[in-house]
């Protein structure tokens, strides 16, 4: 019970902390981490930096993200146990004790404790676009080929059209294995399903957070359409033009749905979860940007602190419209600083925006382009632009260019020291 474990108010929880414990809280319940960030086999499979970023602070609600009530699956890493009780086992191995609020309430350690309770396993889902060339009985080619017209073969111009439809393509091929933060679980699905060497347009879906027909876009995909509506429509950026067009189609009249009271996700990361959802996620970054607006903010000051992917994905067709533009970074900038107005989101999509200019304008190839554009970027005057992030994001290119001639699996690793470490390869 919650009376055998040693009992701290939070002050004291704090003070501990700012003298060195590595601690922090699930639940009430006082975890020590020390452990579980030191390189070995007791590492914390999401790498040991996500603890460390986050000593001190409620991990509550990432806890039941991504360990609590989870189906019955055999533990990968512990055989003879589920995950559920590999993870449980953890905690008791861990735990220092409880806080003061929480002393007369079942603690984490308890097998009877809420999270530990196992769901029911969801139902495969197995539906496709009804809008694909396939779907309607179109021949993809064909319509791809009349496209293609008045482009010449190897031209600037048509290596700017694949870029784009790179881009939605392979947002669609990904959208069914989205977020899967368990690497050796989610390799196993693949293997189970006969797909290791070809996951994309996966079906059944391994989304475990949303769930959307095989050959739709995710919301990386949607804002990359909306930017290239409003070009197109705007023959060139306005960043006003695409601010209202991603208020209505991310807004919570469409097929978002409404946005939470409270959080920035679809889901209260404090309940429960109920995942996957059925519909599209909108991204932290979307629904902060449409909090802004409400707000009454509008560009750039709609935009928000996250610096996740959507800053390197949305600007595709900017760089295929403004490819070898003198004015081709500045427009980048304004498109992410829509809804991720900060400099590393800046610095990334800059860099990232160089590397896919240099493809375009010249036709190199991938690691020809990214060596010169961490060139570019280390270059003295470029360093220490955007708070210092273009010296590290030419740090990170130079980096990649190493790791050329590994896997994309053995680099995953090398970037998270030895750990799927979602936020240290990001």
């Amino acid at each position: 019970m919650a009376s055998d474990l040693p009992v701290l108010t939070r002050h004291e929880f704090h003070r501990r902390v700012k003298e060195g414990a590595k601690w922090l809280l699930i639940d009430g319940t006082i975890i020590d981490v020390s452990v579980l960030v030191q390189p070995g086999d007791t590492l914390h499979k999401g790498g040991g930096d996500v603890l460390t970023r986050s000593i001190g602070e409620d991990l509550t609600g990432y806890f039941i993200y991504y360990h609590a009530n989870i189906p019955r699956i055999a533990s990968l890493h512990k055989p003879g146990l589920t995950h559920l009780e590999h993870v449980r086992e953890k905690v008791v191995k861990n735990v220092v004790g409880v806080l003061d609020s929480h002393r007369h309430r079942t603690p984490l350690t308890s097998p009877q404790h809420r999270f530990w309770v196992e769901s029911e396993e969801k139902a495969p889902f197995h539906e496709h676009s009804v809008t694909s060339f396939a779907a309607q009985g179109l021949d993809a080619r064909s319509g791809v080929d009349a496209l293609l017209q008045g482009l010449a073969p190897n031209s600037a111009e048509r290596r700017a059209f694949w870029a784009i439809v790179g881009c939605l393509v392979g947002d669609a091929a990904a959208q069914p294995t989205h977020w899967n933060y368990k690497p050796t679980y989610f390799h196993e699905d693949l293997r189970r399903h006969g797909r290791w060497s070809n996951p994309e347009f996966l079906r059944p879906s391994l989304n475990t957070y949303y769930h959307l027909p095989m050959g739709c876009n995710s919301c990386y995909g949607d804002q990359a359409k909306e930017v290239l509506y409003s070009l197109t429509e705007c023959q060139g950026l306005n960043p006003a033009a695409v601010e209202a067009r991603f208020a209505r189609r991310f807004g919570e009249e469409g097929d978002y749905g409404p946005l939470p009271a409270e959080g920035l996700y679809n889901g209260s990361k404090q309940e429960v979860r109920e995942l996957p959802i059925k519909g599209p996620w909108r991204h932290i970054s979307i629904a902060g940007f449409l909090k802004n607006v409400k707000r009454g903010r509008h560009f750039p000051e709609c935009g928000t602190d996250d610096a996740q992917a959507d800053c390197f994905v949305r600007v595709v067709p900017v760089v295929a419209l403004y490819a070898g533009h003198p004015a081709m970074l500045e427009n980048v900038e304004a498109a992410v600083r829509l809804t991720q107005n900060n400099p590393a989101a800046v610095a990334v999509a800059q860099a990232f925006a160089t590397i896919l200019e240099d493809i375009i304008i010249s036709g190199s190839s991938g690691l020809a382009a990214i060596e010169k554009a961490a060139q570019q970027f280390s270059a003295p005057s470029e360093r220490s632009r955007l708070e210092g992030f273009c010296g590290r994001v030419a740090d990170t290119m130079r980096t990649c260019s190493e790791l050329g001639g590994l896997s994309l699996h053995e680099a995953v690793l090398h970037f998270g020291k030895g750990a799927y470490s979602t936020s240290q390869v990001s």
